[in-house]
C-alpha cells in the first residue's frame, strides 16, 4: 500500500468500504487467516500464521489514524486467534519490520 494512502487523518479518510488502507492491512489478514484456520482444522493438521504488525498499532501518531487503527485490529486479532486456536495446534504470531 502506498504511504500516501496510509497517512490520511481519520476526519478526511474515506469510509472503510474496500478503498482504504484498512483493506489489505486488516481484511486481507482476516480472510486469509480464516481460510487457513478452517483448512487446518478440517484436516486436523497443525499450522502457523504470522501477521505483519507495526508500532503504529500500539502508538498514536498524528495523521496516521487509519493505518494505526487497522494495525491495532490486526494485533488484537492475532492475540485472539492465538488463544482460540492453541488447542488446535495452530500458532498465531505477529512480527514487525525491524528498523
Amino acid at each position: 500500500m502506498p504511504a500516501a494512502r496510509c497517512s490520511s487523518p481519520w476526519s478526511t479518510s474515506p469510509t472503510p468500504n474496500g478503498t482504504t488502507s484498512s483493506t489489505p492491512t486488516f481484511k486481507g489478514a482476516f480472510f486469509l487467516s480464516q481460510l487457513f484456520g478452517r483448512a487446518c482444522i478440517a484436516r486436523s493438521r497443525p499450522g502457523v500464521i504470522v501477521s505483519m504488525a507495526s508500532t503504529h498499532g500500539m502508538t498514536g501518531i498524528a495523521g496516521r489514524s487509519v493505518y494505526g487503527i487497522s494495525k491495532a485490529g490486526l494485533i488484537q486479532m492475532t492475540r485472539m486467534l492465538a488463544i482460540e486456536w492453541a488447542d488446535r495446534n495452530i500458532r498465531v504470531n505477529a512480527s514487525r519490520r525491524p528498523r
